[in-house]
């Protein structure tokens, strides 16, 4: 009966959002290319609404981009714009460490442009992982994370042509609890 009385109390003190924003890296291979296009200029913001200790909604969006060099071709900027949701279910924290896992979906809008020619389309996304909130204070910390990132490219795609972009993101940012 303890136990059962103390997670509630503890829910108590968790904040009711928690807000985060940094920096991410997106390891991207196109179709079936054999090539890895690195993606390291890239950010990330998300919230999530805590509905218990354990299970958050989420909403995120991301920035990636990146200027393509291929030899012999020319150079093709490309940048993705992520809008994803989903949940989120956290591990009891371990000191200042408080894992988590989630899975988002939701849709990506690709661009490309290369001189005068542009391309843009929105795809389906897939992003499963997690990471782990490194609290600095009661309400503050640093956040690492690592997921695997799938776009599913439209068939009459102007950018993907039916084939995919996928690969791992990482990232490191703040994050911030409200409420509680």
């Amino acid at each position: 009966m303890v136990t059962a009385l103390a997670d509630p109390a503890a829910a108590q003190d968790e904040p009711k959002v928690e807000l985060s924003g940094g920096w991410n890296y997106f390891a991207a291979r196109f179709n079936a290319s054999e090539n890895w296009k690195h993606l390291g200029r890239g950010w990330y913001a998300d919230v999530a609404g805590n509905l218990t200790s354990r299970w958050a909604v989420v909403g995120q969006v991301s920035v990636y981009y990146t200027t393509i060099t291929d030899p012999g071709e020319l150079d093709t900027d490309f940048k993705a714009h992520p809008f994803l949701g989903g949940v989120r279910a956290r591990a009891a924290a371990r000191g200042s460490a408080t894992p988590f896992v989630q899975f988002l979906v939701g849709g990506t809008q690709v661009k490309t442009r290369q001189m005068e020619l542009r391309g843009s389309e929105t795809s389906l996304t897939f992003q499963a992982g997690g990471g782990v909130n490194l609290m600095l204070g009661a309400r503050t910390g640093i956040r690492v994370s690592a997921d695997y990132v799938r776009i599913i490219g439209k068939d009459d795609g102007e950018v993907t042509r039916g084939g995919a972009i996928h690969g791992p993101r990482l990232g490191v940012g703040f994050v911030v609890g409200l409420g509680g």
